[in-house]
């Protein structure tokens, strides 16, 4: 009949979109994700509009976003999110060396809910390698793992909550045992209003401390008047913030104009995160400095530090 909605059991809206069913189920139970239409006898049916929330939902995941981040976001917003597809390298390229057995016994005791394990785990394999190196050839392929296997419903919520607090647990505490010398320079790390991806900005916070930085992570979801007061409270050299999600509004290109405005112009002002692309053109007329992967944080605070008065200190 003409203008009759067309409506598709879940099985279908399953396969259109990519999802398992189970998935699709605990997004709407757990997160208001998508309202599907009911039958007479109480099952779900999606339309084509759904179906493509569903999609969009999908793609936004595999590139890095929590379900819970983007739940409630409208399908516009979704639809204007930059999917970061991943990096093809080739064979000239100097690929990461994954550690695929250190995942792969990661992957058991986060299955097993076997918390103490997993904590031995990445203590004993981070004695073998720098901070660096096993940041970004063991911990963010592991994450990377646990996500699309939580995405694709073989791993439980329970699990991947382990893993999540495991490793932010872990990454914390590296970065309070370094040792730094208390004249040494201060980097702020925060994620600023609606930024509740965080573990990338902890990422930084340690890794600037294995380079002799002092770093003070102020969280995520931070105002910019908050960092700004902080760096000044503080004396801070350079100010990091992550990106993972760049909404249609303005309201992060506003909390980075408030902060460049506010800051110290001898503050270094740090972008980085996964939405650091859609930013370039934005800020192309502010004094910031682009994070675009882990890998340039080393050399880009030397050079910070060079144009300042603690080239010494940092200096091994």
């Amino acid at each position: 009949m003409e203008g009759e909605l067309i409506v598709y059991p879940i099985r279908i809206a399953a396969e259109k979109s990519k999802l398992s069913s189970h998935v699709i189920r605990m997004w709407e139970r757990r997160y208001g994700a998508v309202s599907p239409h009911r039958s007479v006898t109480g099952q779900r049916l999606y339309d084509d509009v759904q179906i493509e929330r569903l999609r969009l939902l999908q793609c936004a995941v595999e590139s890095g976003h929590t379900i819970g981040q983007i739940a409630n976001m409208s399908d516009r917003d979704l639809s204007d999110m930059e999917v970061v597809a991943p990096i093809e390298i080739s064979p000239s390229s100097s690929a990461p060396e994954i550690d695929e057995d250190f995942v792969s016994r990661c992957l058991i005791c986060i299955r097993d809910l076997s918390a103490n394990e997993f904590q031995a785990e990445l203590k004993r394999n981070s004695l073998a390698y720098s901070h660096e190196h096993f940041i970004t050839n063991c911990i963010e392929p592991l994450m990377l793992r646990v996500g699309l296997l939580w995405h694709s419903g073989d791993l439980s919520i329970a699990a991947e909550h382990l893993a999540s607090v495991g490793i932010r647990s872990y990454v914390e505490d590296v970065r309070l045992s370094l040792p730094v010398q208390e004249d040494a320079p201060l980097l702020l790390v925060a994620t600023t209003v609606g930024q509740m991806h965080e573990i990338g900005a902890l990422f930084v916070a340690t890794m600037a401390s294995a380079e002799g930085w002092r770093s003070n992570y102020l969280g995520r979801d931070i105002p910019a008047e908050a960092i700004v007061y902080a760096a000044s409270q503080l004396n801070a050299l350079a100010v990091a913030i992550s990106v993972v999600y760049v909404p249609e509004s303005t309201a992060v290109i506003d909390q980075i104009r408030l902060l460049r405005q506010n800051l110290d112009p001898d503050v270094a002002l740090i972008i980085g995160g996964a939405g650091v692309n859609q930013l370039k053109n934005k800020t192309r007329n502010l004094k910031v400095i682009q994070l675009q992967e882990l890998a340039q944080l080393r050399p880009m605070l030397a050079e910070i530090a060079s144009e300042s008065q603690f080239e010494k200190v940092i200096l091994r």
